[in-house]
């Protein structure tokens, strides 16, 4: 175990935290997500999970994202968390995330330790239900990207993550132009479904100085 950081003690904090509602509302971030959303009235979600993962790196507490190859499909390139659809051997949504964790970075399942689910968001351009997980491990894992899979593996300070500010840009949208909120990550531009889950955590945490 790390001895920078008292795991037993930020894990029973976690678990206690309520939503303190200093967060931006969700909605907010993809102000067109309504009028997305009515565009496929009669979708059938398929479930699928990802998994915001805490461990220690340069003596502070770290996450990781992924960047996404570049293909052919709505998600092409984006900045993600680590996930991806259930598959028929999950027993859950958490093995879902922590199997798709191990075949993305190479992060070792059975050293993951589960914090709390946070919730569920519909993705209806690519007929998902997300549902995020956040865990920790205690010591930073040896990042493996899966080839076909992950262009990028992004690091980043969790406590900066926390506070960092929201930018605006417009994105058209079915004709019109809208404000969509992200966050600036290492160069790249956070948003959408990812930007929803971190805003879960910005208002859960709130002021919280349990990674400072």
């Amino acid at each position: 175990m790390n001895s920078l950081f008292d795991w037993e003690n930020i894990e029973k904090k976690i678990r206690e935290l309520s939503a303190s509602g200093s967060g931006i509302n969700q909605s907010k971030l993809l102000p067109y997500r309504d009028e997305l959303m009515r565009l496929y009235p009669d979708i059938q979600f398929r479930p699928a999970a990802v998994l915001a993962l805490l461990y220690p790196f340069e003596n502070h507490i770290h996450t990781v994202f992924i960047r996404r190859k570049i293909y052919d499909g709505v998600h092409s390139g984006q900045i993600a968390f680590p996930g991806g659809k259930k598959e028929a051997g999950d027993q859950n949504l958490w093995q879902t995330a922590l199997r798709e964790a191990s075949e993305e970075l190479n992060i070792p399942s059975k050293e993951v330790k589960f914090l709390r689910r946070l919730t569920n968001i519909a993705v209806p351009v690519s007929a998902y239900m997300i549902t995020p997980f956040l865990g920790y491990i205690t010591h930073r894992p040896e990042f493996k990207p899966q080839i076909n899979e992950v262009e990028e593996i992004i690091e980043f300070p969790f406590i900066r993550l926390l506070k960092q500010p929201w930018k605006i840009k417009k994105k058209e949208f079915n004709g019109n132009y809208w404000p969509v909120y992200y966050l600036e990550v290492n160069g790249h531009h956070i948003w959408g479904a990812t930007a929803m889950v971190i805003a879960e955590l910005r208002d859960l945490f709130g002021n919280m100085s349990l990674f400072s």
